[in-house]
């Protein structure tokens, strides 16, 4: 990966194309980029909704349930409480489990885990905790969230050593690969907050262009969450 990038970067986008009438894709572009100007960044939103895994899920009065992660906003509660249909279409980013986008009639909406431990955390890094979890603890039916924060955090650890000895690493999770891990990894796993029902999300659907208010220190309802492993 990292000569592959080197190459794009250093060497090809600085050689003359003849698709360019001979000018370098750097200088078109640096040309181009002057005369035109250049698209201001994607918002994240958007960005999830283009690139982000198409999952459908089964709406319930906690939400939407992605890999044993459940995920809540108001739209998700609205559509729960007033529409006939029980699905909805989501997309989700592997690199970050932390929020999904799901869609609510033609909408969509940003949708937060209840569980702050899964902030940046990757598919490939929740995948390998829950196996170590499933592992260590099936003889126990609850976990609280301190042990699934400290397991993320040791599989967090070992990934960053391999990626500094080894380089980038580029991993292609498949619809069939993401399929077993519901079926042998998730299925039957809960993660439960104490009180979901207090779970508070912002009316306006634009999760960045404002600040999400977290409860005090003395009534937070994700201090002690469990994980529950359902026999």
């Amino acid at each position: 990966m990292q000569m592959l990038i080197l190459y794009v970067v250093d060497v090809y986008y600085n050689r003359p194309h003849r698709g360019l009438g001979g000018e370098t894709p750097n200088n078109c572009w640096n040309r181009v980029a002057q005369e035109k100007g250049v698209v201001a960044d994607v918002p994240e939103r958007t960005r999830r909704r283009a690139f982000g895994k198409l999952l459908n899920r089964k709406v319930t009065g906690r939400g939407v349930r992605v890999f044993g992660i459940d995920y809540t906003c108001q739209a998700l509660r609205q559509f729960h409480l007033h529409n006939h249909k029980t699905n909805v279409d989501l997309r989700i980013d592997l690199t970050d489990l932390g929020w999904i986008m799901v869609r609510v009639g033609d909408e969509w909406f940003p949708a937060m885990s209840l569980q702050k431990c899964f902030d940046g955390v990757s598919y490939d890094e929740w995948q390998a905790a829950a196996r170590d979890l499933r592992l260590k603890y099936r003889d126990q039916v609850v976990l609280h969230e301190k042990v699934v924060a400290d397991a993320l955090a040791k599989i967090a650890a070992i990934n960053a050593a391999e990626q500094k000895t080894f380089a980038t690493l580029l991993r292609n999770v498949t619809p069939a690969g993401l399929a077993r891990g519901e079926e042998d990894l998730y299925l039957g796993l809960s993660i439960d907050p104490d009180h979901p029902e207090d779970f508070y999300l912002p009316p306006d659907d634009d999760l960045f262009g404002h600040v999400v208010p977290l409860p005090k220190k003395g009534d937070c309802i994700l201090d002690k969450p469990t994980l529950i492993l359902d026999k």
